[in-house]
């Protein structure tokens, strides 16, 4: 495992020392044997593979403290090849990861959503009255009489009633710890 985790690191390094020697190049330095700030030129400034073993060893702390801290964190580093090692696994154990599978199962839930919502339309045009806009007005008026809503029959077509709806009674003031008169000021 630790040859795994330096060979990581390594794979940073080289990455970053890559991006270094771009960014130097474009800035116009180039590669000399010795460093020279008036000529640009710098013995580093080469691919990483050709750079002395001294020089790539000390790039490994940067990126084995970051995968420390990931690791701490609780996060596993793998690699692309392992990822799809452990993902094939997954594939091969889990029925519903198998090649079509799961689309084999999506469809199947989706058929039966599309068929219940079918059977709840046509139950409810089979059992569900015309309601007449007229007949809910008519039932949601306070204070009237219901008894013409309370007896309508909905499997019978709407008639509309000929004269006006007396009230039965006057309506009752509202009354209630809510519905009195507030006073302000000192209780008694």
């Amino acid at each position: 495992d630790q040859d795994r985790y330096v060979s990581l690191c390594t794979a940073w390094a080289k990455r970053q020392h890559d991006q270094w020697v771009k960014d130097r190049e474009a800035n116009g330095w180039r590669y000399g044997t010795t460093l020279s700030m008036s000529e640009k030129t710098n013995p580093l400034l080469r691919p990483w593979d050709q750079l002395p073993e001294k020089y790539r060893k000390p790039d490994l702390d940067e990126p084995q403290a970051l995968l420390d801290l990931l690791n701490d964190q609780g996060y596993a580093v793998v690699t692309k090849g392992e990822l799809q090692a452990m993902l094939n696994l997954m594939r091969i154990s889990n029925p519903l990861l198998r090649e079509g599978a799961f689309k084999k199962a999506l469809a199947k839930v989706q058929a039966e959503r599309i068929e219940e919502e079918q059977v709840e339309e046509d139950f409810f045009k089979k059992k569900t009255p015309a309601v007449s806009a007229d007949r809910l007005a008519q039932a949601s008026r306070s204070g009237e009489d219901r008894a013409a809503a309370r007896d309508w029959d909905p499997a019978q077509p709407h008639r509309p009633q000929q004269g006006v709806i007396a009230r039965s009674e006057p309506a009752a003031a509202p009354s209630g710890p809510l519905h009195q008169p507030r006073t302000f000021g000192k209780r008694r």
